[in-house]
């Protein structure tokens, strides 16, 4: 199976920091290769250098057979090499067509085919059993469903290379299924993929090789059948993990610091819960779940609708972050 991506001997400094330290890594055609390492290992800047948005100090890139220097994204794009970025990257007002064809808009007679335009885009779409259409404006989807657009967008380039940067963060388990399902497919049309995650889970049941980095060094490339979990977690990190989920503290919990009473605000409804001296409260959930809504209505960066909102007992009021909020913030900093 020849190497659609050789990357050699790359290194990366900005200022006196050593991003990327002489990295070297192949994806081959028809290969999903996982790269994993901790936030700030490199993993971003080297995607960022392959496809052309940041240049290398030195080292060599290598696709499809030719030696490349990409001056741009744009380049990259032409040559084959989709990036889908966690952060999502589409024009709101634009329909998800629009910005599906963006490099490539199809035209008759020097006008815009729309009707080619919306097939080309419901042809994709329902590869990913997608609940949206083609004329769809962007600001009018979830988060969830501006990512699959996103994914999709990439299918729309006729890439040979995608690189995919934590594409489930936003997805529901049936979309993910999915993704996985359309994965596969492109790797049968050999199609390379480079598949960035965090999750053990996905890497093992979905890539073929992996590799890691840490603090810039590639550290190792491995085929997925010959390692486990704890050999890729070790290399992450730098040491082993003797337990991946301390034990959880002992004792009664102390006095209640904050209680929430069937909070409503934009992006979340009637959500109560407490929170007690000496104790960590976990919030889960998607991309556009309602998490951050909701913090931020607490500490008064957003509003909210209904609800009642108790610091160490006592009730407080509507507030703004500046100043009303300020006594929450600080008794709870005190508190920790």
């Amino acid at each position: 199976m020849k190497n659609i991506l050789e990357i050699r001997n790359i290194s990366k400094t900005f200022g006196t920091h050593t991003v990327l330290a002489d990295v070297s890594m192949d994806v081959r055609a028809g290969e999903i290769h996982a790269l994993c390492g901790e936030n700030g290992a490199g993993k971003s800047t080297l995607m960022n250098v392959t496809a052309g948005i940041i240049k290398r100090d030195c080292g060599d890139i290598i696709f499809d057979g030719k030696k490349v220097d990409f001056g741009s994204a744009r380049e990259a794009v032409t040559a084959g090499i989709a990036f889908v970025h966690q952060e999502l990257a589409l024009c709101q007002h634009l329909s998800v067509a629009e910005n599906m064809w963006m490099w490539d808009i199809p035209r008759h007679m020097g006008i815009i085919d729309q009707r080619e335009l919306y097939r080309k885009t419901d042809e994709i779409l329902k590869d990913f059993n997608a609940d949206f259409s083609a004329d769809s404006k962007v600001y009018t989807l979830s988060v969830a469903q501006q990512q699959i657009a996103e994914i999709a967008k990439a299918l729309s380039l006729n890439a040979k290379l995608i690189i995919l940067d934590e594409p489930t963060s936003s997805l529901t388990g049936e979309e993910t299924d999915n993704l996985f399902r359309l994965c596969r497919k492109l790797r049968e049309q050999g199609i390379g993929i480079i598949y960035i995650s965090h999750r053990m889970d996905e890497i093992f049941s979905l890539c073929d090789r992996v590799s890691v980095l840490r603090d810039g060094y590639m550290i190792l490339t491995d085929n997925i059948v010959d390692t486990d979990e704890k050999t890729v977690i070790t290399s992450m990190v730098g040491r082993e993990i003797s337990a991946f989920y301390p034990p959880k503290a002992s004792g009664n919990p102390g006095e209640e610091l904050l209680r929430v009473e069937h909070f409503t605000g934009r992006g979340f409804n009637d959500i109560s819960f407490s929170l007690r001296k000496g104790r960590i409260l976990g919030f889960a959930g998607l991309i556009g779940a309602g998490r951050s809504e909701l913090m931020q209505a607490i500490v008064g960066l957003g509003g909210y609708k209904s609800g009642e909102l108790y610091v160490r007992g006592e009730k407080m009021h509507c507030f703004s972050i500046i100043p009303d909020s300020l006594p929450l913030l600080m008794q709870l900093y005190s508190s920790s």
